[in-house]
């Protein structure tokens, strides 16, 4: 265990420049526990598995960690999609931006509503249309399709930037109300202006991105691969 702790450590200490010093011992220390637990990953056991191989400090600091650590979130993506950048072959890097349902409880949940649940839903397939709804947060997620060494027609989609998406009712002001179409095109913005040079982002989203929104908007250069809709205006 010790062994495998020691692999992973070097393997983070690329991702330190998004932390401070005490926030990044943190993050090392329960990142390592959290890949050695078995089972369940709740925090309690990734802090008894971090205590494990040699971290230390009281549980009650790794619980300050989630509410008032310093780190960025924006600079963790970027070190995660240089990492993931270098895995993919060729001069064309899929990046596929979709929105994904995380279910949570509680009353003194922040920014979490009532959203749309595709897995419960049947779009009318079957004897009658069902529509269902879910509380929780909902995520608008840019990830990086890497393709699997021995399938290439195979691969993973990593996560490197998430928006989380609240409703016009969840935002007391209302300048910060920004449709999921919006932050999706802000954390475009961002991984394609991260893109090494000679690589080109080959942006890939369901009918819900594929609108003037994201698409008018994208870096020059970036392709666009989605549904078109059937009254679309084709230019040169």
């Amino acid at each position: 265990m010790q062994d495998t702790a020691s692999l992973f450590s070097d393997l983070l200490v690329k991702f330190r420049p998004a932390f401070t010093g005490p926030s990044f011992d943190r993050f090392r220390a329960l990142t390592v526990g959290w890949l050695l637990c078995a089972g369940r990953h709740p925090v309690s056991r990734a802090i008894q598995f971090a205590q494990a191989v040699g971290e230390t400090g009281h549980h009650s600091t790794f619980y300050r960690f989630f509410s008032r650590a310093r780190w960025t979130a924006d600079q963790l993506g970027r070190i995660v999609f240089l990492l993931v950048v270098a895995l993919v072959p060729g001069a064309d890097v899929h990046v596929l931006v979709d929105d994904t349902l995380c279910r949570k409880g509680g009353a003194q949940l922040w920014g979490a509503g009532m959203h749309h649940d595709a897995l419960k839903s049947n779009y009318g397939r079957g004897s009658r249309r069902v529509v269902s709804l879910a509380f929780g947060h909902n995520w608008v997620i840019v990830s990086v399709w890497v393709p699997l060494p021995w399938a290439p027609h195979r691969g993973l989609a990593v996560p490197v930037l998430a928006r989380l998406y609240r409703s016009k009712k969840a935002c007391r002001v209302k300048d910060e109300y920004r449709k999921r179409t919006q932050l999706a095109l802000n954390a475009l913005q961002l991984v394609v202006g991260w893109m090494p040079e000679g690589r080109r982002a080959v942006v890939v989203g369901d009918g819900e991105y594929s609108c003037r929104t994201v698409v008018r908007e994208l870096p020059e250069g970036a392709v666009f691969v989605g549904r078109m809709g059937m009254d679309a205006a084709l230019y040169e």
